[in-house]
């Protein structure tokens, strides 16, 4: 299991600065028991809001808004791609998480946008496109949630909350994404997802993630250091 590092410390008062880590590549699992501990500590005023920022192991994720379709499928093109299966509370239906991709856990009380979810999504998607854009990439939100470019869907977006603290987030295509054949991701097909590398950007996800996090920071009026496991 990651652990805090010095900057996420529990002790002392809750301020106004975003504790932030670079974990590396966590299996799914793993880092869905980090969140729901953190949940906990943020709910009971112990910790100042957090994000975390990996990469994940091939895992397949199914939405509480999967249907019995999705959640068979999901099954059986996990088994055959070898990678792991695994339902969670987040919105949405069925994610795919791997090599290349950025994913941002921001477990964030929701004063920051008046807890008015519309908006906190509203805001994640805005830090995408806010990196996107640092990158030099053009992107934009569509008539589904998430964020696109050119070339397609460059990232989703998909939260769970619990007392008005939010967890799950952001899952950003950074390099090439090998998405399985088989299933349909966010309702849609893999040649519809992008990612910045197919627009000329070469970076890797920690410095995305870097980016990422002063960008949502900045628009939840936090200040915004990063530290590492």
């Amino acid at each position: 299991m990651p652990t805090l590092s010095s900057n996420m410390s529990t002790d002392g008062p809750v301020g106004l600065a975003v504790n932030a880590l670079w974990l590396g590549c966590v299996p799914y699992r793993r880092a869905h028991r980090l969140q729901l501990s953190l949940v906990e500590r943020r709910t009971a005023g112990l910790l100042s809001d957090t994000l975390l920022l990996l990469t994940h192991p091939p895992v397949i994720t199914a939405g509480r808004s999967s249907t019995l379709e999705d959640l068979e499928v999901g099954r059986v093109v996990a088994r055959a791609c070898g990678c792991d299966f695994v339902e969670c509370e987040r919105g949405g239906r069925l994610a795919y998480h791997g090599p290349g991709q950025l994913v941002a856990y921001p477990i964030f009380r929701l004063d920051c946008c008046g807890r008015d979810l519309h908006r906190w999504l509203w805001m994640l998607e805005e830090a995408v496109i806010a990196t996107a854009a640092h990158f030099g990439v053009e992107a934009w939100r569509g008539a589904e949630r998430g964020v696109w470019a050119a070339s397609g869907k460059i990232a989703s977006v998909g939260v769970a909350v619990r007392r008005w603290v939010s967890y799950h987030g952001v899952a950003l295509n950074v390099a090439r994404v090998s998405f399985p054949a088989g299933a349909r991701f966010c309702g849609r097909t893999a040649p519809s997802y992008s990612s910045l590398a197919e627009h000329g950007v070469e970076v890797e996800p920690r410095v995305a993630g870097s980016v990422l996090g002063r960008e949502l920071s900045a628009l939840c009026g936090l200040t915004w250091e990063m530290g590492e496991r």
